[in-house]
């Protein structure tokens, strides 16, 4: 009769438990990606439909907050939370900064990109989203680096 192996000194036994940690850890990045990704691009479409809604043909918008407010509590009743008047404008924003849309693929969640909407200067924006998507910044990592004016410390320094 065979004796029993001892599975957990076994090291092929400890490999598969390891094999199976990496696939499952990869598979919830990549969902969490495509989750992120969706976010964003539903978002995006989001502020779409608050311009185009907003502007009707002109140049300029007649309503202002008052629709974000209407619409923020419309949508948080039939959407559930996450419609705030803060976010709604974030979305806006993002149409209105970027009226192409330019997927981010895995790159900024959308925490971190209403932080980098925040930042006027179009080239300081750009460098921040390169940084961040390059580096994973968090969003407190990213307030920290702009808080420490590290876009202007660097191009004073000429370092890229």
């Amino acid at each position: 009769m065979n004796e029993p192996i001892e599975i957990k000194n076994n090291k092929e036994y400890k490999e598969l438990i390891k094999s199976i940690e990496n696939i499952v850890s990869s598979s919830k990045n990549k969902i969490a990606n495509t989750i992120n990704d969706t976010m964003v691009e539903t978002y995006w479409n989001i502020g779409k439909y608050i311009i185009e809604f907003e502007q009707k043909g002109n140049i300029k918008a007649k309503y202002g907050k008052r629709l974000l407010v209407s619409l923020s509590k419309d949508l948080k009743l039939r959407l559930g939370k996450g419609y705030s008047r803060s976010n709604l404008y974030n979305m806006r924003k993002l149409y209105e900064l970027y009226p192409i849309f330019q997927p981010l693929a895995g790159k900024l969640s959308w925490t971190n990109l209403c932080e980098i909407l925040t930042t006027s200067d179009e080239l300081e924006r750009n460098f921040y989203i390169e940084e961040a998507s390059k580096e994973k910044w968090s969003k407190r990592y990213y307030k920290e680096y702009i808080y420490t004016r590290f876009f202007k410390h660097r191009r004073q320094n000429k370092l890229f």
